[in-house]
């Protein structure tokens, strides 16, 4: 497995901005920053991240969302509040309420090609799309920081999975310039 790079991980979020694109933020931020693999960032509902509108510590995926059909949580960072609250900016606040109260089922991200549009926004960016890259990276870089026990949790695998797939495929220097980006 390849993951993106910290530096090409930052120029996909800033392009992804420029655009002024929320599926694309959102998307980004959830596969690199929890580890989340696309099918399950579609699946996710507005009620899933926000309690009255304010965000929850962690993210329940039900087992209709998880691609393993097994319940898990993931904590929210402090990178995904911050990117994803662009997200909010990039829509009209009709738009923005009507998904807050609920309306078509509450569904965050609305384009139906996720692929698509993270393969356009690389393609803007400069950046080679790597098929689960943010996944990847995500795993990667929270194994080196937190240990993989903590990786394999927040991504729904087992450890012997995170381990001999994810491990060491960043230093800690890389992890930690992962974990660092945050919008400019």
């Amino acid at each position: 497995p390849v993951p993106f790079t910290p530096e090409e991980l930052k120029r996909l979020l800033v392009q992804a901005e420029s655009m002024r694109s929320a599926d694309g933020v959102l998307l980004l931020s959830l596969g690199a920053f929890a580890g989340m693999r696309q099918s399950e960032i579609s699946r996710l509902r507005l009620c899933d991240i926000l309690d009255d509108g304010l965000w929850r510590d962690t993210i329940n995926l039900s087992s209709e969302i998880t691609k393993t059909s097994r319940r898990r949580s993931v904590e929210v960072t402090l990178q995904m509040k911050k990117w994803i609250g662009r997200f909010s900016g990039f829509m009209s606040p009709g738009k923005w309420m009507e998904l807050c109260r609920g309306h078509k089922e509450g569904i965050l991200v609305s384009t139906t090609n996720t692929n698509r549009l993270l393969r356009e926004i690389a393609e803007k960016a400069g950046v080679k799309w790597k098929a689960n890259g943010l996944r990847k990276g995500f795993i990667s870089a929270d194994a080196e920081i937190n240990g993989v026990t903590h990786a394999a949790r927040q991504a729904g695998n087992t450890e012997g999975v995170s381990e001999s797939h994810y491990k060491a495929l960043f230093s800690k220097k890389q992890a930690e310039q992962w974990f660092s980006i945050f919008p400019g």
